[in-house]
């Protein structure tokens, strides 16, 4: 059986450059990362960190947010 977890704005912490995620990033939850990352590439850093180290799974919908994010940076 599979244990559904998901992300909340208080699982997503930003340590400077640092996005570190939690649990699932799916259709509902890809909204809250695409703003999160928003916030971070606004201030034009030269690095951005997305930490993936407790995510069990993503979707289409994750994925195609951290390419929009990955696009906005280059």
């Amino acid at each position: 059986m599979k244990e559904t977890a998901s992300i909340s704005r208080a699982m997503q912490k930003r340590t400077r450059n640092v996005l570190q995620l939690e649990g699932e990033i799916d259709l509902h939850i890809s909204p809250e990362v695409a703003e999160s990352l928003r916030t971070m590439v606004e201030k034009k850093p030269k690095v951005v960190v997305v930490d993936f180290a407790k995510v069990t799974y993503i979707d289409s919908s994750g994925l195609a947010v951290l390419i929009e994010g990955m696009q906005n940076v280059q």
